[in-house]
């Protein structure tokens, strides 16, 4: 993180962009069923996991950022699961599909890719910078900052934004394989290519041409 945010002025892009962000948050908050069409919360993270876990089935999206908001939610979920009268399922639902729960889950779904947002314009801003000038970048975070998808993906639990940050970390890696040719860059540049991919499959067709 230390890398991306080498040049202070686009840290200040960023920090007055997750300021907007965190402002527009809770736009469709509380609820128990998200407003944001084929977001993951705050219900359908379940079947994202159980699903993608299920022999012979598979969800339409692959299960590693349901999986990274299931374990965030934790401490939203465990104490609604032991309100719960017992630990059968239709008992354990009850609880945990009430309004307060789901708004809780919403606000950490909300709140990670507000995060993952933030990193990508840093990602994106470093990789003008490095290949280009020092203005490229700023007007690279400048441009996606303002980009009217981009904040609205950057605040809703949509995996457009989770995995658009993997494929920019990535690209950056890929970057630093071209220097180096180290080993570690090339480990690093596969977990972060598979992480995008994991995140969203659609997210290898932006490694065909570099690849």
């Amino acid at each position: 993180m230390k890398r991306l945010g080498e040049d202070r002025a686009v840290l200040w892009i960023v920090a007055a962009f997750a300021l907007s962000q965190l402002a527009a948050v809770g736009w469709d908050l509380p609820g128990s069923y998200g407003w944001e069409n084929d977001g993951i919360a705050p219900r359908d993270f379940f079947a994202g996991i159980a699903i993608n876990l299920s022999p012979g089935q598979g969800h339409r999206y692959p299960m590693f950022h349901n999986l990274l908001i299931g374990l965030l939610s934790i401490p939203v979920l465990l104490p609604a699961a032991l309100r719960a009268e017992d630990w059968t399922l239709p008992a354990l639902m009850e609880q945990i599909l009430t309004v307060p729960t789901m708004t809780g889950v919403s606000i950490v779904a909300k709140l990670v890719a507000v995060a993952m947002a933030c990193v990508s314009i840093l990602a994106i801003a470093r990789i003008a910078r490095r290949t280009v000038s020092i203005e490229a970048g700023r007007w690279a975070a400048v441009w996606a900052a303002t980009c009217l998808s981009f904040p609205y993906y950057g605040r809703v639990s949509n995996l457009d934004g989770p995995y658009l940050m993997w494929t920019a970390l990535a690209m950056g890696r890929l970057l630093s394989m071209a220097e180096t040719r180290k080993r570690r860059d090339y480990v690093i540049f596969g977990l972060l290519a598979g992480a995008a991919v994991a995140t969203k499959d659609q997210a290898y067709a932006g490694f065909v041409l570099p690849g």
